[in-house]
């Protein structure tokens, strides 16, 4: 028993500790804008997206350059990137893109692609067709957009099996569409007006939008970062329409990045939001001084602001914002870069990128310096995965002006599991909910979400820090409301779950043992991939 409660202790509390290696590795992307920075839409944009392109199991990533420098299109194998822009489809080249995202938009089971753009780019969408291949569809699309586009998210709002889109159009007019309705086939309809998410006033300040089941009804609602006070919480009723129920509570100045996470492990969803913390606490210019805010989830939707009691304010000039287990404790921690140009901003030119560990809840500790993220560039997009999987959580940052850094975990401790899921007929399961329960006890809870992140995201994957525990217990909820109980997973591996191979519920099993069940799980078809050994 005192073994097993120094082992607890140790995984709690016990930093991540990372390696900058993005040149090692081959992640050689620029970024910068011809003539330098110039509006305050160039100081702004930027982005990354990743995901598994090619279906082999390894997180593929695609950086933006500006204008001024190439876009890449970076294929992962086995932990070295390759650039396989040429000839892909995705070069773009000298447009302003901001804000890219894949995300299985025709339900063939290929990840597709969409960005945003600034400087009169408008929003493009690009068809996976294979073998790292893409097609041009916007004007099919029927995607459009008069100003700027920076962030991205992708969810099924109405749950018709379509991946419906949320664009975010900071210092755009009023009437750029949001909220876009997938009809099938990548054909997308503008419903801002008929779902009520349109923007709450003249000029739209949003930032980085989530799909997110806040409160628990089966149902994808929104959470959406704002500038300018202006972030909005939108309740899913269930019939195509968003009830705006953001409270007094949402008090975040200048929302920023996003990060929606069950940082208790209550399982409902959290939210953090990054915004402005001025040191000096005078304000230089329209900005709010404040800090960044977190949001704990009451189980029904409603938030309470307990940012002070987290210890999470201070953090700079914020952006990008990503939620992971750093140190396979089983705790979610939070990762934000940071940085601004300008005058007025001066002492935001060469802000600290924040790492706050999770101490068993909602109290989190800064470890970047101690931790080996010693990054004071200009951060805007950031993703977080395991890149050479390894079993812990890597963490790429994309640069506003300079070139992308890749920060590669060497924690070395903490068990792990990785699950992805594919839906019917092998589409990909954005919205389902995996709960991982383990034999300390500990429940924790993952949204498998496309997009999110402030003009970046995450793979569609879900990462499980197990701590000292071996195996584990998985709950999977598909976005259909479906659950499927999965019994005594062996930690330490990447599993792929199959829905179009069924598996048998718990309650029928009880009398059997973990042996039996193990060998079950290989029976009924779920493909475990050990990516530790390398096969």
């Amino acid at each position: 028993m005192c073994l097993q409660i120094t082992c607890i202790l140790l995984f709690q509390f016990s930093p991540p500790v990372f390696t900058e290696v993005a040149d090692q590795v081959g992640l050689i992307a620029p970024h910068g804008f011809v003539g330098g920075i110039v509006t305050e839409q160039q100081a702004i944009s930027g982005g990354l997206a990743t995901g598994d392109v090619d279906n082999d199991g390894w997180v593929d990533v695609f950086v933006v350059g500006g204008d001024a420098f190439p876009h890449h299109l970076y294929r992962n194998v086995q932990g070295l990137f390759v650039d396989v822009t040429s000839g892909s489809g995705l070069e773009m080249d000298g447009l302003a893109v901001a804000g890219p995202a894949f995300g299985d938009l025709n339900g063939d089971g290929l990840l597709d692609f969409l960005c945003g753009g600034i400087q009169g780019q408008h929003p493009r969408v690009f068809l996976n067709t294979g073998n790292l291949q893409f097609l041009e569809v916007t004007i099919s699309s029927q995607i459009q957009a008069i100003g700027d586009t920076f962030s991205c998210a992708m969810g099924d709002f109405n749950r018709d099996g379509h991946l419906d889109v949320f664009l975010s159009h900071w210092g755009s007019p009023f009437g750029d569409g949001r909220l876009w309705r997938n009809n099938g086939q990548a054909v997308f309809t503008d419903v801002d007006d008929l779902a009520g998410t349109a923007a709450p006033g003249p000029v739209d300040y949003s930032f980085s939008p989530t799909f997110t089941d806040f409160n628990g009804d089966g149902w994808p609602d929104i959470l959406l970062a704002s500038d300018f006070g202006h972030s909005q919480v939108f309740m899913n009723r269930g019939d195509g329409t968003f009830l705006d129920i953001t409270s007094a509570v949402i008090t975040d100045e200048n929302g920023m990045g996003s990060a929606v996470a069950d940082f208790d492990n209550d399982g409902d969803m959290d939210w953090f939001v990054s915004s402005i913390w001025d040191p000096d606490g005078l304000p230089n210019g329209n900005w709010g001084i404040t800090g960044n805010r977190m949001y704990e989830n009451s189980g029904n939707g409603a938030f309470a602001d307990i940012t002070d009691h987290a210890g999470t304010r201070q953090g700079y000039w914020g952006w990008g914002s990503a939620a992971q287990d750093y140190n396979n404790d089983g705790w979610i921690d939070l990762f934000h870069v940071n940085g601004f140009f300008g005058e007025l901003a001066g002492e935001f030119h060469h802000d600290p990128s924040r790492l706050f560990v999770n101490q068993s809840g909602f109290t989190f500790l800064e470890t970047s310096e101690i931790s080996g993220i010693a990054d004071t560039g200009q951060g805007r997009g950031v993703a977080c995965f395991d890149y050479d999987r390894d079993g812990d959580i890597d963490i790429l940052i994309q640069q506003n002006s300079t070139p992308v850094r890749l920060y590669r975990n060497d924690t070395n401790t903490g068990n792990y599991l990785t699950i992805q899921l594919q839906d019917t007929q092998g589409k990909r399961a954005a919205g389902a909910r995996i709960v991982a329960s383990t034999p300390d006890g500990m429940q924790q809870t993952r949204e498998i979400r496309v997009g999110s992140h402030f003009v970046s995201q995450d793979p569609d994957e879900a990462f499980f820090g197990l701590g000292p525990n071996q195996r584990v217990q998985l709950d999977v909820i598909w976005p259909d409301g479906a659950i499927w109980h999965l019994p005594f997973y062996p930690a330490n591996q990447v599993v792929v779950i199959r829905r179009d191979q069924p598996a048998l519920p718990v309650p029928t099993l009880s009398g059997y043992g973990p042996l039996f069940l193990a060998l079950l799980a290989l029976v009924v078809g779920l493909h475990q991939l050990r990516r530790g050994q390398g096969s």
